[in-house]
């Protein structure tokens, strides 16, 4: 009965490019994954293409990211330098910056955060509240110790 609608391709991953000041800004938001990888490749090689030498991901509008995301992400990093140019992620959301902590993103490329001037991940996140490990839960709760070895036991 509704043809367009059973044959309609949803994306849960949009892109946008916009002019920055530096180069173009590629504004992703929405999921990105697996599913999605071809999409995301083919607009960062579409920048490659035309020769952008400074290229930055605006991640403010992307609630999830796998690591096929930040594998291309890094990928276009590395070959962005090879060339003589830089990749920039911006405003990473909580979600998507512990992603990036977990998989040393920040040890390839800049991270940035403006509204807080903070240029590492594990900083983003940490101010936004998902990796504050200074207050880990202690992993002993109490002080007792083995007679025989010394070792601090768990308390039960």
């Amino acid at each position: 009965m509704w043809p367009s609608v059973r044959n309609a391709v949803v994306s849960l991953l949009e892109i946008n490019v916009v002019a920055g000041e530096t180069g173009p800004v590629l504004v992703l938001s929405g999921e990105s994954d697996l599913t999605t990888l071809d999409q995301l490749n083919s607009a960062l090689d579409k920048q490659l293409w035309a020769d952008a030498r400074f290229l930055t991901v605006d991640l403010s509008g992307l609630r999830f990211a796998d690591s096929a995301t930040v594998a291309a992400l890094a990928q276009t990093a590395r070959t962005l330098r090879d060339q003589g140019g830089r990749l920039e992620l911006l405003r990473p959301q909580p979600a998507v910056a512990r992603v990036l902590d977990l998989m040393g993103i920040d040890q390839i490329l800049t991270v940035r955060d403006p509204t807080s001037g903070k240029g590492s991940s594990l900083a983003l996140s940490a101010d936004r509240g998902t990796a504050d490990r200074s207050r880990a839960r202690p992993r002993y709760r109490s002080s007792r110790r083995c007679r025989r070895s010394g070792h601090r036991t768990r308390a039960g």
